[in-house]
């Protein structure tokens, strides 16, 4: 393994905190990101999706079993519920693997 590599997964942000990670890791940021797009493509006829134009990264808190970890998200996509007035973001975080 290399020095130093990276890997990638994608989370939900909703109401200042992680609430959901996929299980899925991803070598590469851009491999994460078109999974987002992926996902947010299926709902483009229910919700309103809309790419994130605010600051890009942002730190949220995780639990990663019973420990709470603050992880710095790539903000990708809002998934906006316009009649519940609900939205989540999509977002990429990096593990650095020693």
């Amino acid at each position: 393994m290399k020095k130093n590599q990276k890997i990638f997964r994608v989370v939900i942000v909703k109401g200042g905190e992680i609430i959901w990670a996929s299980s899925k890791f991803f070598a590469t940021e851009q491999s994460a990101i078109n999974d987002i797009e992926e996902r947010v493509s299926e709902w483009r006829n229910t919700y309103k999706v809309e790419k994130y134009s605010q600051h890009p990264w942002d730190s949220f808190q995780m639990n990663e079993g019973e420990t709470p970890i603050w992880l710095t998200v790539h903000m990708i996509a809002n998934v906006i519920n316009e009649k519940k007035y609900a939205k989540s973001t999509y977002g990429v975080v990096e593990y650095e693997l020693m």
